[in-house]
């Protein structure tokens, strides 16, 4: 959520940047729709990959409740493992924020190529 706040902020102030510079406000408009754009996709894909996710501990959970079946002795070591891969989802998480990090670089890279590209022009 924040990602798309600091994306949304990032927009005002390049089409402020656009209107200060006397470029045409078309222009200024067709530019945050582009980047709306981006953003609606961005969001998509983020929503889609926590849908994911869940999924995947829904599965987790089916084979566990297998496993209970089988072996008492063997119950006990399938929990030891599952705590294990608890962490090792809450290691995902922390990658997630970093994609999350390079979408909104990559971004602002762009945006700002865009708009140099812009004032030279001018």
């Amino acid at each position: 959520m924040k990602v798309i706040i600091m994306l949304l902020l990032l927009l005002v102030v390049v089409v402020v940047i656009y209107v200060m510079l006397g470029l045409m406000v078309l222009e200024a408009m067709m530019f945050l729709m582009m980047m709306m754009a981006v953003i609606v996709v961005v969001v998509i894909v983020h929503d889609y990959d926590d849908d994911d996710d869940d999924d995947d501990d829904d599965d987790d959970d089916d084979d566990d409740d297998d496993n209970d079946d089988d072996d008492d002795d063997d119950d006990d070591d399938d929990d030891d493992d599952d705590d294990d891969n608890d962490d090792d989802d809450d290691d995902d998480d922390d990658d997630d924020d970093d994609d999350d990090n390079i979408v909104v670089t990559m971004l602002i890279v762009m945006i700002m190529k865009t708009t140099s590209k812009e004032i030279r022009s001018n």
